[in-house]
Protein backbone atom coordinates (compact mmCIF):
# COMPACT_ATOMS: atom_id res chain seq x y z
CA UNK A 1 0.00 0.00 0.00
CA UNK A 2 0.58 3.51 -0.38
CA UNK A 3 0.53 6.58 2.02
CA UNK A 4 -1.07 8.05 -0.76
CA UNK A 5 -3.88 7.54 -3.38
CA UNK A 6 -2.95 7.79 -7.28
CA UNK A 7 -6.01 9.68 -8.49
CA UNK A 8 -5.28 12.82 -8.46
CA UNK A 9 -8.39 13.77 -6.17
CA UNK A 10 -9.18 13.63 -2.64
CA UNK A 11 -9.71 9.79 -1.25
CA UNK A 12 -13.07 10.98 0.48
CA UNK A 13 -14.32 12.44 -2.94
CA UNK A 14 -13.80 9.88 -4.93
CA UNK A 15 -15.67 7.07 -2.18
CA UNK A 16 -18.58 9.41 -1.86
CA UNK A 17 -18.69 9.62 -6.14
CA UNK A 18 -18.46 5.88 -6.10
CA UNK A 19 -20.28 4.90 -2.82
CA UNK A 20 -22.53 7.66 -2.58
CA UNK A 21 -22.11 8.41 1.30
CA UNK A 22 -18.80 7.48 3.65
CA UNK A 23 -18.79 6.19 6.69
CA UNK A 24 -18.98 8.85 9.89
CA UNK A 25 -15.38 7.71 11.15
CA UNK A 26 -13.94 8.07 8.22
CA UNK A 27 -11.40 10.90 8.36
CA UNK A 28 -9.83 10.84 5.28
CA UNK A 29 -7.62 13.80 4.58
CA UNK A 30 -6.47 15.14 1.22
CA UNK A 31 -5.00 12.40 -1.22
CA UNK A 32 -4.28 10.24 1.56
CA UNK A 33 -4.76 6.49 0.73
CA UNK A 34 -8.05 4.53 1.77
CA UNK A 35 -6.02 1.79 3.55
CA UNK A 36 -3.00 2.52 6.43
CA UNK A 37 0.24 1.36 6.42
CA UNK A 38 0.51 1.66 9.95
CA UNK A 39 0.59 -1.72 11.67
CA UNK A 40 3.29 -2.89 9.87
CA UNK A 41 4.87 0.56 11.45
CA UNK A 42 4.05 -0.28 14.73
CA UNK A 43 4.70 -4.09 14.11
CA UNK A 44 7.62 -3.92 12.45
CA UNK A 45 8.95 -0.39 11.85
CA UNK A 46 8.55 -0.45 8.43
CA UNK A 47 8.87 2.98 6.33
CA UNK A 48 8.74 3.53 3.14
CA UNK A 49 11.71 4.16 1.77
CA UNK A 50 10.01 6.33 -1.04
CA UNK A 51 6.53 7.55 -2.46
CA UNK A 52 5.39 5.98 -5.61
CA UNK A 53 5.12 9.34 -7.54
CA UNK A 54 9.05 8.91 -6.90
CA UNK A 55 8.89 5.21 -8.40
CA UNK A 56 6.80 6.39 -11.20
CA UNK A 57 9.89 7.69 -13.21
CA UNK A 58 12.65 6.09 -10.88
CA UNK A 59 14.95 3.41 -13.56
CA UNK A 60 15.61 -0.14 -12.54
CA UNK A 61 17.14 -2.87 -13.64
CA UNK A 62 15.00 -5.43 -15.39
CA UNK A 63 15.13 -9.46 -14.38
CA UNK A 64 18.13 -11.09 -14.88
CA UNK A 65 17.74 -14.62 -16.21
CA UNK A 66 20.70 -16.89 -16.39
CA UNK A 67 21.10 -19.77 -18.85
CA UNK A 68 21.85 -22.87 -17.32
Amino acid sequence: MAADNYLGRPTANVIETVFGARPAECNLEGEESAFSTAKATTELGWEPAHTWRDAETELVDGPSFIDS
